[in-house]
């Protein structure tokens, strides 16, 4: 699956269906901006109870992770090796 299947189509249907979906990684008040390069960027934004929504482009994000396109794949495949990943970014 790629970066734009994840976002533009994946997270967005389960976060539409169940925005409380990712209330257990803690996020409140905060947005994530995701860069996959030649992908694509995202903005997930988290409310004050830890609701989250998936937006297109780096809508003022908190915090941010660029990241390859291949590497994210390999994320999303269990292929890559995630402490290897941040090192070698």
């Amino acid at each position: 699956m790629n970066g734009k299947d994840f976002f533009g189509t994946y997270l967005s249907q389960k976060l539409s269906s169940n925005p409380a979906l990712l209330t257990e990684a803690g996020a409140r008040s905060c947005s994530i901006g995701v860069d996959i390069e030649g992908a694509g960027q995202w903005t997930l934004n988290f409310d004050a109870e830890g609701k989250a929504s998936v937006a297109t482009g780096l809508n003022g994000p908190t915090r941010a992770i660029q990241v390859r396109e291949k590497t994210w794949e390999g994320l999303l495949n269990g292929t890559v090796n995630v402490p290897m990943a941040v090192m070698m970014r």
